[in-house]
């Protein structure tokens, strides 16, 4: 498939580095001529002269630009001719109502992936625009789905995906840095504690998608009484833990309903 991206900053890249593996054709553009060549030699892609060529030459085009320069872009991409092709948004803020009231009858899709796509291990909130059949957007699932997990939501519902998933891997890599530098405060080297605590979390994360069971009562399995597990959890209970980590998402989700 010829696949086109407009805008490589770090998102834009990992959808070039992940699509060109797969197979597909890749275009790119960029207006930062110097970052366009980079990446474009980087995997092999091919350099558009503009957005209105990258438009004409690709089937799919992935837009990954920041939300504020959405009015410009967008008007350089009505000088294409979009009909008959899919738009991916990764725009956090931008509507698909946006891109159908600047271009008539476009197909968008609009999506929220989060940093792990660049592993394969991403999750992926995706919804569709009016135009779109549930075709189009099973075949934009199955374009994306070597990046992660495809999770279909109400549009409405994308603002709160952004806050949760999308900003997640931000809080679990402050949380993961915090534990690997506590195991190096009782004595365990920085590279040992933060390979264990990386570990540690995966294989929590993993056990509580393959038992399906709630998080409190794998912890419950874990505080043994008067143990050592549950003196640590009284601690984060004192000093508020759950309420801080809920702030965060929706403090989150306020700027992302704010961005557009």
């Amino acid at each position: 498939m010829r696949v086109g991206v407009i805008g490589v900053g770090t998102i834009g890249e990992i959808f070039a580095e992940r699509l060109s593996k797969e197979g597909h054709e890749l275009f790119a553009y960029d207006v930062r001529d110097e970052r366009l060549k980079e990446i474009t030699n980087r995997y092999g892609l091919r350099k558009a002269a503009s957005n209105a060529a990258l438009i004409e030459s690709s089937e799919v085009i992935v837009v990954a630009v920041k939300p504020q320069v959405f009015p410009s872009v967008v008007k350089e991409m009505k000088e294409a001719t979009p009909e008959n092709r899919l738009f991916i948004s990764v725009l956090a803020g931008v509507e698909t109502r946006r891109y159908e009231e600047e271009m008539p009858g476009v197909k968008v899709v609009r999506i929220m992936p989060n940093i792990p796509i660049q592993i394969g291990k991403g999750v992926i909130a995706i919804s569709r625009g009016k135009n779109v059949t549930e075709k189009e957007e099973e075949d934009a699932a199955k374009l994306l789905s070597p990046l992660g997990v495809i999770e279909r939501v109400p549009e409405e519902k994308i603002d709160a995906v952004t806050a949760l998933s999308g900003s997640g891997p931000g809080f679990v890599f402050a949380i993961v840095e915090a534990l690997a530098d506590a195991g190096v405060q009782i004595g365990l080297s920085y590279p040992q504690s933060l390979r264990m605590v990386a570990r540690m979390m995966a294989g929590s994360a993993e056990m509580i998608e393959k038992t399906g069971k709630h998080p409190a009562e794998l912890r419950n399995k874990v505080c043994s009484p008067a143990g050592t597990t549950i003196e640590g959890m009284l601690v984060l209970e004192e000093m508020g833990i759950r309420g801080i980590l809920m702030e965060a998402v929706s403090a989150a989700y306020k700027r992302a309903k704010e961005l557009m």
